[in-house]
């Protein structure tokens, strides 16, 4: 009679550190992924205005969405087509634009162009009264991006 101790499934990922830390460190992605690209959304929610409504928000982005969207993602990413899914193309518009406008190196570039625009117009005499304007629309940024 043979007995055989070794090579159970269980065993091995006991042996590795438990199905437990497995079934967190699976979670733990996921959960990442998810608070990051809420972040992401937050970010594109607080630097474009919402004019047309045709970008994706942060209370409308859930789970589900989430895990639709991820599959979305995967689909572009690996097999370079975009599935016909609007909602998604959304939050893929409204990421975009976020990661561009917290792009250290855009900002960067953004803060000196600003500064030799400054030193141009105004000198200290001048009163000049700077006035805060709407945030723009994704296609006006993207416009203004195209530009500089």
């Amino acid at each position: 009679m043979i007995n055989r101790d070794y090579g159970k499934f269980d065993g091995v990922l006991s042996y590795v550190g438990g199905l437990y830390g497995i079934v967190i460190s699976f979670l733990a992605f996921f959960i990442a992924s998810f608070n990051q690209y809420k972040y992401e959304l937050r970010v594109s929610e607080g630097a474009l205005n919402y004019k047309d409504g045709s970008l994706a928000r942060e209370d409308n982005f859930h789970f589900g969405k989430y895990l639709k969207y991820v599959v979305y993602d995967w689909v572009k990413t690996l097999f370079c087509c975009e599935i016909k899914w609007e909602d998604c193309k959304a939050i893929d518009r409204a990421r975009e634009e976020a990661n561009e406008q917290i792009d250290v190196k855009h900002l960067l570039k953004r803060i000196s162009h600003l500064e030799k625009v400054n030193s141009v117009i105004m000198s200290s005499a001048d009163d000049t009264i700077l006035y805060i304007s709407d945030s723009a629309s994704i296609g006006e940024k993207q416009h203004r991006r195209a530009i500089t």
